[in-house]
């Protein structure tokens, strides 16, 4: 019984943790991105629509964008530090299959790739699916946390030394 409990403790764990990953994902999305956008980018507003997400703070939201992703992946593996790879792959994955949404849209582009006007939507489509999960993962897996401080790294080879 006493191993049952402590498995459906851990199952806890994970799910918290993976709907904390969530919950900062579109806490950014709906509630800071906008505010962001009023602040640091006023003058989109006045722009014609015609340039609509084309206009020059493309790169800046692009980085802050990933930054937020890579923090979503941080916050899950201290948030289940005994399981944080499995926890941040779970998340990852969760994310990946939320995004692969737009994937029909995408192999609709594709019919159209004898004309140029649609290989920037293609690209931007893909990226939009595999940078949020690559960015999650750099950010959560870069360096596993463990509850004692210590941080897990990959094992590193044996050094050898050259004895003249």
């Amino acid at each position: 019984m006493e191993r049952k409990s402590e498995w459906v403790r851990e199952a806890t764990r994970l799910i918290l943790a993976v709907a904390a990953g969530w919950i900062i994902w579109l806490f950014y999305q709906h509630v800071c991105a906008p505010l962001l956008n009023g602040l640091f980018f006023p003058w989109e507003f006045t722009l014609p629509s015609i340039f609509g997400w084309g206009t020059p703070h493309g790169l800046g939201w692009w980085v802050i964008w990933v930054m937020v992703r890579a923090f979503s992946g941080w916050a899950v593996a201290r948030l289940n530090r005994e399981n944080a790879t499995a926890t941040v792959i779970l998340f990852a994955g969760s994310v990946l299959l939320w995004k692969g949404r737009v994937l029909p849209w995408t192999f609709h582009l594709f019919g159209g790739a004898g004309d140029p006007r649609y290989l920037r939507e293609i690209v931007a489509e893909l990226l939009g699916i595999v940078v949020p999960f690559v960015s999650i993962l750099l950010g959560g897996l870069w360096r596993v946390p463990t509850r004692s401080g210590a941080v897990r790294s990959a094992p590193s080879a044996p050094r050898v030394s050259a004895v003249s």
